[in-house]
C-alpha cells in the first residue's frame, strides 16, 4: 500500500496531536500514531487512554489500510527534511514503512493499528455550537487558577455550566478563584462538568489557531468531544469529571449574595497598588 503527502503538511498535523502522548505509558501501542488510510484521506489518532486528539490529512492513496507508526520516531524523521512529496509503502503483512524522500529511504517499523485503543463514541450527544475564539478566552482567563495537586483532583480543572440562558467557566485552587461568564453564547440543554487541565491546555493550543465556529458533543457524567466544524480536520476528545460536580460546588463555596456586588477601578492605578503592595509582603510577614 502506498500513499503520497508533503512532508511539512504532514509533520505540522501530527505535531497538533503530539502532545497528548506521554513518555511512560503503560500500554506500548500509545507511542504510536495509528494511521487509518482511506481514499485520499488519512485520519491519524494520538491517544493516552484518557484524552484522544484526531488529525485528517489529505494525500494521494487509492487504497485502504491501518497500522500503528511509532509517534517519536516518525516525527525525528520528518524534522530532519525540508518541504517535499513523501512516499509511503506500507507492507500490512510485515507491518513495515518505508518512507522515500529526495534524499534517501527509510524504514521504520510498526504494528498492528487493531491494537490501538478506540476513539470513544458520544452516543445521542448534546450539541452546543460556539465561537472558536470564546472558549479559547473562556479557557485561557480560568485555567491559570486551576490547582496542581493530584490528591484534589476536583480542583485540577475548570468548572463548565451550561445553560440556556449563558455559559459560565470556574477554576480555583483553593486559594484563588476565577468565574468566567459569557452572555452572548448559551446552550440547548443545562449541563454541568469539570474538565481537566491536560487536554484543556491542549485544546487551547488547538483553539488558538481555529477562527471559526467549533462544535461540542457530550453526554452529561460521561464523555465530550470538541471538533472543527468547518474543515472538520481535528477533533478532541477526554472522559469527564462530570462526577464530581457537587464536590466542586462544595469546595469554591460561591456566596450567591457575593454577585451582587461590584467593584470598578482603574485598571493602571490598581495593577500599581497591588505591585506596590507586594513589595511590602516580605516586610509584614516578618513583622
Amino acid at each position: 500500500m502506498k500513499f503520497l503527502v508533503s512532508s511539512s503538511s504532514l509533520l505540522k498535523q501530527l505535531q497538533n496531536i503530539s502532545g497528548v502522548l506521554n513518555g511512560n505509558n503503560s500500554l506500548p501501542i500509545l507511542d504510536h500514531f495509528l494511521f487509518e488510510i482511506s481514499e485520499n484521506l488519512i485520519q491519524v489518532t494520538a491517544s493516552d487512554l484518557e484524552t484522544t486528539m484526531v488529525t485528517k490529512i489529505t494525500v494521494d492513496c487509492k487504497e485502504e489500510g491501518i497500522i500503528a507508526i511509532p509517534a517519536k520516531l516518525l516525527l525525528d524523521t520528518l524534522k530532519s527534511l525540508p518541504d517535499q512529496p513523501l512516499t509511503f509503502t506500507i507492507d500490512l503483512e510485515k507491518k513495515a514503512i518505508e518512507i522515500k524522500s529526495d534524499y534517501g529511504k527509510y524504514k521504520l517499523p510498526g504494528q498492528d493499528g487493531a491494537e490501538f485503543p478506540k476513539t470513544p463514541e458520544v452516543e445521542s450527544p448534546t450539541n452546543l455550537t460556539v465561537a472558536g475564539e470564546l472558549l479559547f478566552n473562556a479557557i485561557d482567563k480560568t485555567i491559570f487558577a486551576s490547582g496542581n495537586d493530584d490528591l484534589r483532583p476536583v480542583m485540577s480543572g475548570v468548572f463548565f455550566q451550561l445553560s440556556k440562558e449563558d455559559l459560565t467557566f470556574v477554576a480555583t485552587d483553593a486559594h484563588k478563584l476565577v468565574k468566567y461568564r459569557r452572555t452572548d453564547a448559551k446552550a440547548s440543554k443545562t449541563a454541568s462538568f469539570i474538565m481537566p487541565k491536560k487536554p484543556l491546555n491542549l485544546l487551547k493550543n488547538i483553539l488558538s489557531s481555529v477562527e471559526e465556529e467549533v462544535k461540542v458533543e457530550f453526554i452529561t457524567v460521561a464523555k465530550y468531544i470538541v471538533q472543527q466544524i468547518e474543515g472538520d480536520d481535528l477533533g478532541f476528545s477526554n472522559e469527564l469529571m462530570g462526577r464530581i460536580y457537587a464536590l466542586f460546588r462544595e469546595a469554591i463555596q460561591i456566596d450567591t449574595e457575593l454577585h451582587e456586588r461590584h467593584l470598578i477601578i482603574n485598571q493602571e492605578k490598581g495593577v500599581s497598588a497591588v505591585s506596590y503592595t507586594h513589595l511590602t509582603l516580605p516586610t509584614i510577614y516578618s513583622v
